[in-house]
């Protein structure tokens, strides 16, 4: 089995990112897939936070914005999903959570970004999706 590291980084040396500039044609729900300098460039705003957050409980995801240790993935206006490199020993490496502007601790949502992009690939070769105005598109989610 390949190491999710590897994966990830094979990932990156095939797609790095979208060149969508303007933000204007986003991967889906508009959110924005990040290429290497975007991720570094999310991660540089978090390098210096170090005081807890108090509105998150620390379970498996740390209650910091955990300086180097959430790669931010995807961007919509602040928001966007983030590998986990540095969780609580109760999470996982590489686990995948969303950061919210604001609101509860951000549980993982998917176990690994090979997890959250397979679930992307599926619901769009399902057809889950739908097209808003011509140039949005809005994945049907299980809610």
């Amino acid at each position: 089995m390949v190491p999710r590291r590897r994966l990830q980084m094979a990932s990156l040396r095939r797609h790095d990112g979208q060149d969508n500039p303007t933000r204007l044609l986003d991967l889906f729900d508009h959110f924005t897939l990040l290429g290497v300098e975007d991720m570094i460039a999310a991660s540089d705003i978090r390098a210096d936070e170090e005081a807890p957050i108090d509105w998150m409980v620390p379970d498996k995801v740390r209650t910091v914005m955990n300086r180097r240790g959430w790669l931010q993935f995807t961007d919509a206006e602040g928001r966007g999903y983030a590998l986990d490199l540095d969780p609580l020993p109760a999470g996982r490496a590489g686990q995948v959570i969303y950061l919210p502007i604001d609101g509860l601790t951000p549980e993982p949502d998917y176990p690994s970004f090979t997890a959250w992009f397979s679930e992307i690939a599926e619901k769009f070769a399902a057809g889950a999706f739908s097209v808003e105005d011509g140039d949005s598109i809005w994945l049907d989610h299980d809610d």
